[in-house]
């Protein structure tokens, strides 16, 4: 029995080994829904499962090269969805939780301006004044489900020595979703949009963020952040493939 749980771990390896198509489904969390952040969202596309998105779009026929500067706006918490069924019965917990969401924002934000500005790969320098050679990145969190870290603990515990049990901690994942228009500063228009939901990396044996509400949200922000600098210094976005969700330990 004790011998189940490196039979697991080494299936997912093989897993990882490969990259392949079906692991990054099997992890991937289900798109979230369009909120009216999105003005237009017609124009999205799904997209495979190794993509940093759930849904793209960015306007083909505009020349990316004329854009050398980047503004980042503020995140909005506006558009959140209402709380998991779950969360009904921890009032107080709720209310703790609550106050921490306009801290994540801000973490988001100033984890894409990190990347924008420390990543070589960036093709753009972030400013707060804009010209014509601005682009102007809006984003919202849209939901922000917290990991139930009391049973993430137990899932993990008994994961160990019981072979099935660290499933729990798949059923108790915590999610994130967001939403991104980037947008041409004379015109207003925009030229590329993006919706993403991701939940916590599969971790074999022990995800660390699985002790914090909000913890897993953060790694999964500062992975869409240096995706999005990848997609921008790109002329063609397809090629740009996000990281496995799985790893022996997530610190």
């Amino acid at each position: 029995m004790r011998h189940a749980p490196v039979h697991i771990l080494a299936g997912f390896t093989v897993l990882l080994g490969a990259g392949c198509e079906s692991a990054y489904n099997m992890a991937k969390a289900r798109p979230a829904q369009v909120s009216e952040f999105i003005s237009n969202p017609d124009l999205l596309r799904p997209q495979r499962a190794t993509f940093p998105f759930d849904r793209f779009w960015f306007d083909k026929d505009n020349n990316w090269t004329r854009y050398k500067k980047i503004k980042v706006e503020p995140v909005s918490t506006a558009h959140l969805l209402s709380d998991d069924w779950w969360a009904q019965v921890n009032e107080q917990k709720v209310l703790a939780m609550k106050k921490e969401i306009p801290g994540v924002a801000t973490y988001m934000r100033d984890a894409f301006i990190r990347s924008l500005t420390n990543d070589p790969k960036s093709s753009l320098r972030v400013v707060d004044v804009v010209d014509e050679e601005t682009l102007v990145l809006k984003m919202a969190l849209v939901e922000l489900v917290p990991t139930k870290a009391f049973f993430n603990v137990a899932g993990t515990a008994a994961g160990i020595l019981i072979p099935g049990a660290s499933l729990v901690n798949v059923v108790n994942a915590g999610t994130v979703a967001m939403e991104g228009v980037l947008a041409d500063t004379r015109t207003g228009k925009a030229v590329a949009m993006f919706t993403s939901r991701e939940k916590d990396d599969m971790s074999a044996l022990l995800n660390m963020n699985d002790f914090t509400w909000y913890g897993h949200a953060k790694k999964i922000i500062n992975n869409w952040a240096r995706q999005f600098v990848e997609i921008t210094a790109t002329d063609d976005p397809s090629r740009v493939k996000k990281p496995f969700p799985f790893t022996i330990i997530a610190l």
